[in-house]
Formats: C-alpha cells, sequence, structure tokens
C-alpha cells in the first residue's frame, strides 16, 4: 500500500525549513568570518611590509657607515694605532656594531675595535669577499670571541686601480636585530621571525624551541591558515628583504593566534545564531499550516538534477519509500551512475590519449617532445649563469646485431631493459627519455664535472652487463658510445645542447665506443 508523498510532506516540511535556515547561518558565518580574517591578513600584510622597511633602513645604514670606513683615505697605509681609533670611534658612534675591524688579503686582522686581531681566512664571508670582491652579509654564525650569534658585514677596500687590498668588517649581534623588530612592532599579539639567506634564525619570540620554531615557519611559508601540534591555530604572513648589492634575501614572517584573533567576531555570530535558531522556529510554526501545497522530496529532486547538471556526480537522491517519490529517486540515481561510468571512461581516454602524446609507446620513458619541454623549464626556471647542467646522448653499440640474431621482439625487450637501468642510475631530479630507436638523452641538472663524468662511467657500466631476454633464454651483449654536452660551459639551450651532445657521441663511435666524450664547445675531449 502506497502512501501518499502529501501525507508525509507534513512532517518533513519543518525539518527542511529548519535545515535551511542554519545553513544560511551557516553562510553568514562563514562569510562574516571571512571578510575579518582577510582584514586581519591585510592588516599584518602592512605591517609585515613596514618592518621589513625598519629591517632594510637600519641594514643599509650600517653598510654605508661600512662602506665610509671602507673609502677612508689610505686606511689600509695607516699605522695600525690610527686604524684602530678610526674603528673604535666608529664602533661608539654605532653601538649595533660588536665588533668592527680591518682585515688584509691574507685574512689576517689588522685592527679591531677592541681585543687582540687574528687569523680570518677560514671565515666564510672573507672567502666570498676574495672570490667575488664584493661585500656582502653573512648567515648567522656563533662568534668565536663573544659567543653570540651575529651577522658580518664586509666591504672591500681598494686601491687607485680598483685593486682589492683589503675590507673592513663588522659584526652585527642578533639580538640587535630582534629588538629592531621588537620597537617597530606596534601589535604585542603578534609573533615575528627573521630568517637569513640559509635560513638560519636571526630572531624569534623568547621560549621557542627549535622544533615550534621550524612548525611555524614552515606553515607561515605556505601562507595562510594553519594548524600546530598543541592545536594552536596560526594565521601567517610572509615577506622577502632584498638588498641584492649586499646578498641580502632574508624572509620575515609575522603569526598571530587565530582564534584569539577572531575571538569577539565569534561572539557575535554565536549570539545571532542563537537568534537565528529562534526565528527558525517561529518561521517553521507559521509554514506549518502550508505544509500540502509545498513537497519537499520533488524540492529535493530538482536540486539533485540541478547539482548533477552543474558537474557534482557525488550527489544521490536518498529515498527508500515505496510511493511515487521512490520510483523518481530510483531512476534518478540510476541516471546519475550512468553519467559516473560515462565520465570515467572519457577521463580514462583522455589519460590514455595524454601518456600517448608525451611518452615513448615501448619503454614508457618521456619521449622527445616531453623532454625537450621539461629541459627548457629547468634551464629558465632553476639555472642561472653560476649553475652547472649536462646532457648525456647515449647509442647503443651493436644494437642490430641483436634485433638480426635474435628477432625484433627481444631487441624491443632490451630496449625496455635499457630504460629501467638509465632510471636507476638517474637521480631523483634526472630525466631520461628515449629519442627513438637506440637512443636515450638523460639531463643531469645541478650536476659538476666530477658528477658528469661518475655518471657518464656509471651508464657504460651498467649497460655492459649481460641483458637476459625471453625470459632468461637468451643472454645478449651491447655496450654504449656517449656524447655529453655541459650547460652553460658548451651551450645555454636545450636545442645545442643535443645537438653538441649528438657530436660528440658520434666522436665517441669513432674512437672504439664503449667511452663517453665530453663536448668543449665545438671541440670535444674523450674521457
Amino acid at each position: 500500500m502506497k502512501v501518499s508523498i502529501n501525507e508525509k510532506y507534513t512532517f518533513v516540511v519543518s525539518a527542511a525549513l529548519f535545515a535551511t535556515v542554519l545553513a544560511f547561518m551557516g553562510i553568514v558565518h562563514l562569510a562574516v568570518v571571512g571578510y575579518y580574517e582577510q582584514k586581519i591578513r591585510t592588516g599584518d600584510s602592512q605591517l609585515t611590509h613596514i618592518l621589513a622597511a625598519h629591517i632594510e633602513r637600519n641594514i643599509r645604514a650600517e653598510d654605508e657607515v661600512i662602506g665610509m670606513l671602507a673609502d677612508y683615505p689610505d686606511i689600509m697605509e695607516r699605522p695600525v694605532e690610527q686604524q684602530q681609533f678610526i674603528l673604535l670611534k666608529t664602533a661608539r658612534n654605532h653601538p649595533h656594531y660588536e665588533l668592527l675591524s680591518t682585515v688584509d688579503m691574507n685574512g689576517d686582522q689588522i685592527a679591531r675595535s677592541w681585543g687582540e686581531g687574528g687569523p680570518r681566512g677560514d671565515r666564510a664571508w672573507f672567502q666570498d669577499f676574495k672570490r667575488t670582491h664584493h661585500g656582502a652579509i653573512s648567515d648567522v654564525y656563533v662568534s668565536r670571541s663573544t659567543g653570540n650569534d651575529i651577522v658580518t658585514i664586509t666591504k672591500g677596500i681598494f686601491d687607485a686601480s680598483r685593486n682589492p687590498v683589503g675590507l673592513i668588517m663588522a659584526d652585527i649581534r642578533t639580538t640587535d636585530l630582534k629588538n629592531l623588530i621588537q620597537s617597530a612592532n606596534s601589535d604585542p599579539d603578534c609573533e615575528v621571525y627573521l630568517l637569513d639567506n640559509g635560513q638560519n634564525i636571526i630572531a624569534a619570540p623568547d621560549g621557542r624551541d627549535a622544533d615550534d620554531v621550524g612548525d611555524v615557519l614552515a606553515g607561515a611559508q605556505d601562507g595562510g591558515l594553519f594548524t600546530m601540534d598543541d592545536g594552536r591555530r596560526l594565521i601567517g604572513v610572509y615577506q622577502t628583504i632584498d638588498i641584492p648589492e649586499i646578498n641580502v634575501h632574508w624572509s620575515l614572517m609575522l603569526v598571530r593566534d587565530y582564534d584569539a584573533a577572531l575571538a569577539p567576531v565569534t561572539s557575535i555570530l554565536q549570539r545571532t545564531l542563537v537568534l537565528g535558531i529562534i526565528i527558525a522556529l517561529i518561521a517553521i510554526a507559521v509554514l506549518y499550516s502550508m505544509n500540502r501545497r509545498v513537497t519537499h522530496g520533488f524540492l529535493r529532486a530538482g536540486q539533485v538534477i540541478r547539482l548533477v547538471g552543474q558537474g557534482d556526480y557525488s550527489q544521490r537522491f536518498e529515498y527508500h519509500g515505496t510511493d511515487e517519490l521512490g520510483d523518481i529517486a530510483k531512476n534518478l540515481n540510476h541516471m546519475i551512475d550512468l553519467l559516473v561510468c560515462a565520465q570515467e571512461k572519457q577521463q580514462a581516454a583522455a589519460h590514455k590519449i595524454q601518456a600517448m602524446a608525451y611518452h615513448d609507446s615501448l619503454t614508457g620513458l618521456p619521449n622527445r617532445r616531453h623532454f625537450m619541454n621539461t629541459a627548457r623549464r629547468v634551464l629558465v626556471e632553476a639555472y642561472g649563469k653560476d649553475r652547472l647542467a649536462a646532457l648525456f646522448f647515449i647509442d647503443l653499440d651493436k644494437f642490430k646485431e641483436v634485433n638480426d640474431t635474435y628477432g625484433h621482439a627481444a631487441g624491443d625487450e632490451l630496449l625496455i631493459e635499457v630504460g629501467r637501468r638509465l632510471i636507476a642510475i638517474a637521480g631523483r631530479t634526472e630525466i631520461v627519455c628515449r629519442l627513438g630507436g637506440d637512443e636515450f638523452l638523460m639531463f643531469l641538472p645541478g650536476a659538476n664535472d666530477l658528477e658528469i663524468e661518475q655518471k657518464g662511467q656509471a651508464v657504460i657500466d651498467s649497460l655492459e652487463q649481460p641483458f637476459r631476454l625471453a625470459g632468461g633464454d637468451i643472454e645478449a651483449h651491447v655496450s654504449a658510445s656517449i656524447g655529453i654536452a655541459r650547460y652553460p660551459t658548451d651551450a645555454r639551450t636545450v636545442d645545442d645542447l643535443v645537438q653538441l651532445a649528438d657530436a660528440a657521441m658520434y666522436v665517441a663511435k669513432q674512437n672504439g665506443r664503449r667511452r663517453y666524450v665530453v663536448t668543449n664547445g665545438k671541440k670535444t675531449e674523450e674521457a
């Protein structure tokens, strides 16, 4: 016996209206919270910009003082006592400096604002200056003289011919940088963190252990709202401080307690929610008398149809009655299942087409098109003039003999195994592709000359190992001739690297195979 849907409506309409009111209040809650969250984020972003500008101004000011000392007429030619007097006077006028010192090109301190001088040739800041002849600011390290965490600013001293004769160095305590931040921070509820170029902590709130600081920094760098292990929800803003002329690329992060910041708004919304519930109950009582003119089930069916039309195939019309609406629910859910099945088939076909467009159908390796696009992107995004990369052009020796002797099926099996061996040799960031036939390419980002030589020998040694084909019934032997071109030493585009590596590979073939040859521009040199 079927029960009329109109007889059920009286019960469901009140629940539906109540749920609608609650949903509306939830949307209002999200909108208000989102508005105030954005307002907090905007204010924190402005404060972070102010703090970053304050730090940058102070660092530039300290660097200018060091620059004036470096330009002091003939400072390195003056007696040690005069140098020391100049340094001491400057240090007294600039209390942020823990130490000022003149250093010659051998790394020996000539004069200091206080204390006894000593060799500094092993310090990273001295090695950087000796290599580049440019002043810079170091990462955070511990002073051997005082045990304080410091950063060191350097400025070169040059003769009339602009040849370096020494440098001025100044140590700045990280506690002074922290005090600068605290003096400029107008919001005591914010936590501020400052990191150097190497992501070492310059300043952080007191009482934070290393693990806690690391979790906060990781969350703030990702941006937005994040949750700590202890359950605290924090909102973070990330800002960089860039002073290229002295190699400053610091990071400044500002975080605050999310729940505490939104507590006033949350309190108001809770009271509003209670009022909304009361209003909803009144509305339900008023609409109760109108229940027979509205059918909740049909509204739900329409909602499901609309959402499915928008592409949300997770929707189902959950109704298990035996009346007319039950028939509608069954047919509607069946239609959605058919749409889901069709969508899955379409997605599978799209994935298959994409795989065929970018991968070699035999080995599964990236094809030439995919390889060239990826290698170009890596060179553009990750490498500058001082970074290296290498491209290997690998050609199998005696592969034709395998095909002629054992057949093309065995040759295909050997090519698949070659691909596996190259993938095993390649590192996590390296790219391997099959160029076609028995030719392969391998791209090594970030490789130096020693690593290139080691990798070339590793490929040769691996491919000389026997290949067990046809389930182990066939033992085949091949070797490899490899041409190598380096970026940026030999070329600055992927196309030129491939061309040079191809030419070097032919040199390896001509010189007896089973070897790698590294190109040098238009010339090549055998390994």
